[in-house]
């Protein structure tokens, strides 16, 4: 009977030929070895499957799980199904970790016998210089005091954890944390980790967090994520802070930390919705109103950490108020001709567009920073620059 590993390290593969070596090579040369490595391939249509099962065949510690596919949460949840190990480990397969994050890690979860240990992490974009620079530069400044480092402490000592240190994979977690989290699964949905970051806190009973830099997070204007679509899968987004809303709200610590995950979810839902094509902002709304409703009966003391213009969006969200929801984030330039319209252009923190007879003839987005070009509202030239 196999011995039981320490760690699972989970890495869900999806169309990441280019970065997967990196990634795998960067786990195997951990200088913590007692370790498995499950390889979750979702479908993967490139060469993804064959490299998986090529490193299988050459380390005994590496699992291949291939399934068709099903999305980010699917490929999660049945990698932690299978983990054996007493922690567990996520990291996406287009990210890369230092030789020691493991180590580290490991040993800080024992010594506090914590349910929960997160550490700091490099944000890399090969079109910037320098590539990596600190995700928050002022992570320590801010959180030191409400979460010294290798102390053991719950959210309701540090809510802004929540805001503050959101990635799900500079982690690592007991398995008994994560026996009542799943992932939502949805083959078509973006930003699955939404919940599942902030419900591992939350349940969290002992954490602890380490300020070393030790994952490397690639954010490029090029890789199919979340934040290169435009369409109806960011609808999906919505979906998952009303799923987070309610997972959260049945927790006794809820009240506590309540203020911080609205902001959370008004600067992702604002962030979306700018992105979102004209046609799926309706549903967008729609789907987020039952989540926000609950702000139109908190005291203004909740909306401490809101901008007035963000608390007037979340209230615009929560009454489902398309045209205050649209007003309040573009500023509109528009040009009638009896009647009808000519010439508009739009703009806010995170786009501009042009229009011209209803038809979108350019748009730039900050995030990734992306000029594009339409004809008969067809894009047809495209362009990403550095951030």
């Amino acid at each position: 009977m196999p011995v039981t590993p320490k760690i699972s390290i989970i890495v869900p593969i999806y169309k990441v030929e280019k970065y997967l070596r990196q990634c795998i090579d960067s786990i195997l040369s951990q200088t913590f070895k007692d370790f498995e490595l499950i390889l979750v391939d979702d479908g993967s249509p490139d060469n993804c499957p064959s490299i998986c099962d090529e490193y299988a065949s050459q380390d005994c510690r590496i699992k291949v799980l291939h399934q068709p596919n099903s999305g980010l949460g699917k490929a999660y949840n049945n990698g932690i199904a299978t983990a054996r190990g007493e922690y567990i480990g996520l990291v996406e397969s287009d990210d890369w970790i230092e030789p020691n994050m493991y180590e580290k890690l490991y040993r800080e979860a024992v010594c506090a016998q914590a349910d929960l240990v997160k550490c700091d992490f490099w944000k890399y974009n090969s079109f910037q210089s320098p590539s990596d620079e600190a995700y928050y530069q002022n992570l320590r400044i801010e959180l030191s005091e409400m979460a010294p480092e290798g102390t053991a402490l719950t959210i309701d000592k540090c809510p802004l954890l929540l805001i503050r240190h959101p990635s799900i994979w500079a982690a690592l977690y007991h398995k008994s944390l994560l026996k009542k989290i799943h992932f939502v699964e949805s083959a078509s949905a973006a930003y699955q980790d939404f919940s599942f970051g902030m419900e591992t806190l939350c349940r969290a009973k002992r954490l602890r967090v380490i300020y070393d830099r030790l994952l490397h997070y690639r954010s490029e204007p090029l890789q199919n994520s979340s934040n290169t679509q435009t369409g109806p899968r960011l609808l999906e987004i919505g979906k998952q802070i009303v799923y987070a809303q309610k997972q959260l709200s049945s927790l006794p610590v809820f009240p506590v930390i309540e203020d911080v995950f609205y902001f959370h979810a008004a600067a992702t839902a604002i962030h979306f919705f700018c992105r979102i094509d004209a046609p799926y902002r309706k549903d967008f709304i729609s789907i987020l109103h039952p989540a926000f409703a609950p702000l139109l009966k908190l005291p203004p003391s909740a909306f401490r950490l809101f901008s007035p213009r963000q608390k007037a969006l979340s209230l615009a969200f929560a009454r489902g108020d398309e045209k205050a929801v649209f007003s309040l984030l573009y500023d509109t330039q528009e040009i009638r001709f009896f009647g009808l319209p000519l010439y508009r252009r739009q703009k806010n923190p995170y786009e501009r567009r042009i229009y011209l007879f209803s038809l979108s003839v350019y748009r730039k987005t900050r995030m990734p920073f992306c000029a594009q070009y339409y004809f008969l509202g067809l894009p047809i030239w495209k362009k990403y620059q550095k951030n």
